[in-house]
């Protein structure tokens, strides 16, 4: 079996169009045709993408001597980097987390820089008042020290908050699409399954 007749056959199995495969590898319908009719080959780019769209190996795809009969449930066989294909995944998208976080940890580095440049001390002295006598005096050194002299207290206190925030809102997103993406595979499988019993 060469590789046009795997590429038509994958193609319906999952029940979509030449039009549909060219969009999702971002080229023409008359490429897509072009490699059924057997006239060209993809490049390699379009190869890996075909592989991960249809979940089997590259040597299945390219090799004539593997047949239909090589796939187990959707699965190649034959080992390519001792497994098969991953499905494919969604894109995520990291900004709405990851932005916040580097200018944070960009802020807090940046504190860290100047209390070094520009080391200072802040010293809060005991006070009396009518007999109530304050704690001792306190001596504040390094980066306190720095944050207290200049009053940057709030911007620490800002950049470490927005910094945890991002992390949490990070780790949850991923969370989040990890279970997505595990309800996406699932329905993909079933409708294989579906699509292989009417072929059948």
């Amino acid at each position: 079996m060469n590789f046009s007749e795997k590429l038509i056959r994958l193609r319906k199995r999952e029940g979509i169009s030449q039009e549909e495969l060219a969009s999702y590898l971002e080229v023409s319908r008359q490429a897509v045709s072009r490699w059924e009719q057997g006239t060209a080959l993809p490049d390699a780019g379009n190869l890996l993408k075909l592989r991960q769209r249809f979940g089997v190996s590259l040597d299945w795809l390219l090799e004539d001597s593997q047949g239909w009969e090589n796939l187990t449930d959707g699965a190649p066989t034959g080992s390519e980097g001792g497994g098969t294909a991953p499905s494919p995944k969604l894109r995520k998208s990291v900004l709405p987390w990851a932005i916040p976080l580097g200018v944070s940890g960009f802020g807090l580095l940046l504190l860290g820089i100047f209390s070094s440049i520009f080391p200072a001390e802040y010293m809060v002295a005991s006070t009396v008042i009518a007999g109530n006598q304050e704690p001792a005096d306190r001596i504040y050194r390094g980066l306190a020290g720095f944050l207290k002299c200049n009053n940057l207290e709030w911007l620490f206190r800002l950049c470490l908050v927005i910094a945890i925030g991002s992390l949490l809102a990070g780790l949850w997103q991923k969370g989040v699409m990890k279970r997505f993406e595990d309800a996406v595979d699932h329905k993909l499988d079933e409708l294989g399954e579906k699509n292989r019993d009417a072929s059948a």
